[in-house]
């Protein structure tokens, strides 16, 4: 779906649709459960998650956070920016498009939960 093209409103959220399924298709589910180990094992160890993100200060705060833990998780977009090096586990989500980007952690979030709520 190309700026200025002319869709009703239902075929545009329709391309939506399409276009955040596709990158859906595409995350790593390897990431994802080590992601959920990760969680997990903070929990058994009675130890705080600290998330962040990638503006202007994500290198800042991610040095600060592994001064204050030894465990980071960086979750990104596009190529994973400054951030991607600095977790133990970078889950980078698939897509150049910012909304399908938050989308999916939104989504990552809700299924992390999910996952650890049934564990438990």
């Amino acid at each position: 779906m190309e700026k200025g093209e002319k869709l009703s409103i239902e075929e545009k959220i329709k391309g939506y649709n399409r276009g955040v399924s596709e990158v859906y298709g595409r995350l790593p589910t390897k990431t994802i459960a080590k992601i959920v180990e990760a969680l997990l094992q903070a929990f058994d160890d009675g130890k705080k998650i600290i998330a962040m993100g990638n503006g202007g200060h994500g290198s800042t705060a991610s040095h600060f956070i592994n001064d204050l833990v030894k465990h980071t998780i960086a979750w990104t977009g596009y190529e994973g920016g400054r951030i991607k090096d600095f977790g133990d586990i970078c889950f980078i989500v698939p897509s150049d498009n910012i909304s399908f980007i938050e989308d999916v952690h939104f989504s990552l979030v809700h299924m992390c939960c999910d996952i650890i709520r049934k564990i438990l």
